[in-house]
C-alpha cells in the first residue's frame, strides 16, 4: 500500500507534466481585451493567479486534476492530448464555476487557504463572476475545431459538457435539499454524489477520449472509468472532511462535523451506532446551534471507534478498483493507462 506522501508525490508528478499547457490554455481563455477587468481580475483571483488586490502573483490554486485526467484519457484512447486541451480548459472552468457558487450557497468563507470570491467582493459579484465562468468554459471548447477535431465531435463534445453542468445542478439540488438532515439515506447519499461530483469527472473522461479520438462508444468507456473515479474521490473527501490534516487540507479539523455536513461516515456511524450514540450524533445534527468543540471531539470519536473511517475507505478502494476495470475494458494504451491506474489509486491515499 502507498503511503500518503508517495501518493501524493506520484499524482504531482503526473499533474505536473500537462500543468504548464492547461494553464496557458486557461489564461488564453480570457477575453484579450479584457473589457471588464475587474470582472476577470475576480475569475484570476480565484483561479490563483492575482491576489486581492489583482497584482500578479502565484497563489495556491487547484489541483488541475480533472483537466490532467481529460488529457490523459486522450491519450489513453490513441489520440493527441493537444486535440483534447479545449475540452480540458472547458472541464476546468465549470468545476471553478460550480466553486464559486458553491461557495455562496455554502457561506464558505475560504479556499485553499484565501478568502472566496463573495467573501470579499459579495454574493452578487461572485454569482456573476461564477456565471462569466461558466460561459468562458462554453467559448473555450468551441476553440476545439482549431486543436483538430472537427465540428460534428465539437458541437457533440459541447452537449457533453452542458449534459454535466445538468447533472452538476442536480447534484448540488440535492446536496442542499439534504443538508444537515440526518435521516439522509445511503442511496440519497450516493445518488448525490453521483451527479456533483461523478459526473463532472466521468465527462472529463469521456470527453478527453471522444475530442481526442471522435469515437463516441469507446468514450462511453472512459466516462464509467471517470464516473468511478468521481464515485471514490468524494468519498475518500468525506474521510477528509471528518480525519484530514488541517495544515494538509487547509480546513478546521473535522470540518464537515463543524459544518453538520451528513456524509458517508455519518450515514455509516448511524446505522452501526448503539441507540444512545446514534441519538448522539442526531442531537447534534439537529441542535439548534452549531456544535461545540467538545460536540466535534465526541462525534469524531464515535465515528473513530466503529472502525467507520476504515470501512469508507474501503468502499473508496472498491470504487477505484471497478474503475480500473471499466478502463482495462477500453483496451487503453499502454503507458498512460498505467498513469491513470497511479492516478487513480492516488486517489485514496491523498492528503488533501
Amino acid at each position: 500500500m502507498h503511503s500518503p506522501a508517495s501518493a501524493s508525490t506520484a499524482l504531482g508528478a503526473i499533474i505536473a507534466r500537462y500543468r504548464p499547457e492547461i494553464e496557458d490554455a486557461l489564461r488564453e481563455a480570457f477575453p484579450e481585451d479584457d473589457r471588464a477587468p475587474g470582472l476577470y481580475n475576480i475569475l484570476r483571483y480565484h483561479l490563483g493567479w492575482v491576489d486581492e488586490t489583482f497584482a500578479p502573483r502565484r497563489q495556491p490554486g487547484g489541483k488541475l486534476l480533472r483537466p490532467t485526467l481529460c488529457l490523459l484519457c486522450g491519450e489513453a484512447a490513441g489520440g493527441s492530448h493537444r486535440r483534447a486541451l479545449p475540452a480540458a480548459v472547458a472541464v476546468e472552468l465549470v468545476h471553478n464555476f460550480s466553486l464559486i457558487h458553491d461557495d455562496i450557497e455554502d457561506h464558505s468563507p475560504d479556499r485553499h487557504g484565501r478568502r472566496t470570491v463573495w467573501n470579499i467582493w459579495g454574493s452578487p459579484i461572485a454569482i456573476n463572476a461564477g456565471d462569466a465562468m461558466f460561459v468562458l468554459a462554453q467559448l473555450a471548447l468551441i476553440r476545439a475545431p482549431a486543436y483538430g477535431v472537427d465540428p460534428s465531435t465539437t458541437l457533440a463534445a459541447l452537449r457533453v459538457l452542458n449534459q454535466c453542468c445538468l447533472e452538476l445542478t442536480e447534484g448540488q439540488h440535492l446536496d442542499l435539499s439534504l443538508e444537515g438532515d440526518p435521516t439522509t439515506t445511503r442511496e440519497q447519499y450516493l445518488q448525490m454524489i453521483a451527479r456533483k461530483t461523478a459526473a463532472l469527472m466521468g465527462g472529463a473522461a469521456q470527453l478527453g477520449a471522444f475530442c481526442a479520438t471522435g469515437d463516441k462508444a469507446l468514450a462511453e468507456h472512459y466516462r464509467a472509468f471517470g464516473t468511478l473515479l468521481g464515485m471514490a474521490f468524494q468519498i475518500q473527501d468525506d474521510v477528509l472532511g471528518i480525519w484530514g490534516d488541517p495544515g494538509q487540507t487547509g480546513k478546521p479539523a473535522a470540518a464537515d462535523v463543524r459544518g453538520r455536513k451528513v456524509t458517508l461516515p455519518v450515514i455509516e456511524g448511524l446505522q452501526r451506532a448503539a441507540p444512545e450514540v446514534a441519538a448522539d450524533i442526531r442531537g447534534v445534527y439537529s441542535g439548534p446551534s452549531s456544535p461545540s468543540d467538545d460536540d466535534v471531539a465526541r462525534i469524531v470519536a464515535h465515528l473513530t471507534e466503529m472502525g467507520i473511517r476504515e470501512q469508507v475507505e474501503a468502499e473508496a478502494a472498491s470504487y477505484i478498483e471497478q474503475a480500473v476495470a471499466a478502463l482495462e475494458r477500453a483496451s487503453p494504451a499502454e503507458r498512460p493507462a498505467a498513469e491513470l491506474g497511479t492516478l487513480a489509486r492516488a486517489l485514496v491515499h491523498r492528503p488533501s
